[in-house]
């Protein structure tokens, strides 16, 4: 990721996010595959997706931030991309488990808190362009 300050320096970012969003899609397309519910897979590939949109708004907002919150913000995304991956690739990819719904509704949830705590963060010192 890049650490330069400005604009540009969230574009990688932004492209590992949209790789990571894709690939968690076909992971719940390979899952929900059997399936009959065409709005129960739309529901989760809605619900799977909001956690990278969100990242990708909160890198692009971060470019206007403080170098250090700017660093927070592509950290928390490459994580959050990666730990994502990993797991949604397990549950496509991997040993056959009994409830692989269970990772598609927390996993999201959880990317959505540590998104939020982020912010605030990132929010509770604006004026400080050093911290």
């Amino acid at each position: 990721m890049s650490t330069s300050h400005g604009p540009r320096a969230s574009i990688p970012s932004r492209l590992v996010i949209l790789a990571a969003a894709l690939f968690a899609i076909i992971c719940v397309l390979v899952v929900g595959h059997k399936n009959s519910s065409n709005l129960l897979i739309t529901l989760f590939v809605l619900w799977v997706f909001a956690p990278f949109a969100v990242l990708g708004l909160l890198v692009k907002a971060g470019s206007r931030w403080a170098r250090s919150k700017q660093l927070l913000s592509q950290r928390l995304g490459l994580s959050i991309c990666a730990v994502s991956t990993c797991i949604y690739g397990f549950v496509a990819f991997g040993v056959p488990t009994s409830k692989p719904a269970f990772w598609f509704l927390v996993l999201p949830l959880v990317s959505h808190c540590l998104i939020a705590v982020v912010y605030l963060v990132a929010l509770r010192n604006m004026t400080d362009r050093d911290a």
